[in-house]
């Protein structure tokens, strides 16, 4: 029975994920991952109420507004220019953003691992639909906004942008921000991505390849060290080092960029649309380090960790481009793959700035 907020009880919906669980090991079914067990298991993880899942009918004028206010800036401040305008954000509750989220990761995801475990056992099939399902009902209480551009099969569309409503109430809440300013601030956030993203269409053929790409080289080195089924035991966590992947290392220099180039304009664009921005970055970046020690330990365990240390480095590699050259140096990434830093050069930005001055 739910409680009178709407939601379910926590030992109930632990039930529920057990039963999908074994639902899924023992029925067999066809295909790698088990997509009804994802989105149950996300659903029940995400564990929304009924005043959460009812979005207050105004919020999509106000954040378009928001949208609209800071493009003009981040045009101007970026030099980035768009064919057309972004279009309208959507805004969800946690189950809509769900639903969403594994309609988009369900080609990429198929892609990435469909040659690599060909004819999985029952039981790694029904763990691994549960651990996609446990971490994208774990973000579905975590994430504000995205800009999300589709990357496998219809990667010439344009992105969208989304706000998820639940969570940016109860960041207000929990952290005391003011809503006008926070809102502009993911508002901010959000276009930026939707600037790069679009200004430079390249950039989703690249993430495309880097993901074909990613494939075949696990499926190369299952086929000389581990053989079917035995990666993630075993060798997931090397084979994904970008120490030693190299599609690995290209895609984390590309994603501290991308993280890093919004940090930038957040900061520094951000002074003329919500004045100093610099106290909500603070307050979030302290909640991140306050949290207790299971969430550290879940978010080091689906990566969160690794994307706030590509904001930290992406910010300070584009923040010393631009004091060496302004924007039009630190835009010279966007020309194209071969202008992205490798990561030695996320971590010291001098000798990018040293090769983009000798290839200009």
């Amino acid at each position: 029975m739910a409680d009178k907020t709407g939601a379910l009880p926590l030992a109930t919906r632990a039930g529920r994920i057990l039963q999908r669980f074994g639902f899924s090991l023992f029925s067999g079914g066809d295909g790698l991952i088990d997509w009804y067990e994802v989105s149950g298991t996300a659903i029940d993880v995400g564990g929304e109420d009924w005043s959460q899942a009812s979005v207050d009918p105004g919020a999509a004028g106000e954040f378009e507004e928001y949208v609209n206010r800071v493009s003009p800036h981040v045009a101007e401040f970026t030099g980035l220019s768009l064919a057309k305008p972004l279009p309208a954000p959507v805004i969800f509750n946690r189950s809509e953003w769900i639903v969403t989220a594994v309609t988009n990761l369900r080609p990429l995801l198929e892609s990435l691992l469909g040659g690599i475990l060909e004819h999985p056992t029952h039981l790694l099939r029904a763990a691994i639909g549960a651990e996609i399902g446990l971490v994208i009902g774990y973000l579905s209480g975590r994430v504000l906004g995205q800009y999300d551009s589709p990357l496998m099969g219809g990667a010439a569309g344009r992105g969208s942008i989304y706000f998820i409503h639940p969570n940016i109430l109860e960041a207000e809440r929990r952290l005391a921000l003011a809503p006008r300013d926070f809102r502009l601030w993911l508002a901010l956030h959000e276009v930026t991505h939707g600037f790069q993203l679009e200004a430079n269409p390249w950039i989703k053929d690249y993430l495309k390849e880097l993901i074909e790409e990613q494939a075949g080289y696990l499926r190369a080195r299952l086929a000389r060290e581990a053989g079917n089924g035995i990666l993630f035991a075993k060798h997931l966590r090397r084979l994904i080092s970008p120490e030693e992947n190299p599609m690995m290392a290209k895609a984390q220099a590309l994603m501290s960029v991308l993280e890093g180039y919004s940090e930038y304009v957040m900061e520094t664009a951000g002074v003329d649309i919500i004045g100093d921005s610099s106290d909500i970055a603070a307050v979030l970046d302290e909640a991140r380090r306050s949290k207790s020690r299971p969430y550290q330990l879940i978010e080091r365990l689906i990566g969160l960790d690794i994307k706030m240390r590509q904001y930290r480095s992406g910010y300070l590699f584009i923040k010393q481009a631009a004091d060496a050259g302004g924007m039009s140096l630190a835009n010279l990434v966007w020309r194209g793959p071969g202008n992205m830093p490798t990561l030695t050069e996320l971590s010291r930005p001098d000798l990018w700035i040293a090769r983009m001055f000798k290839t200009q």
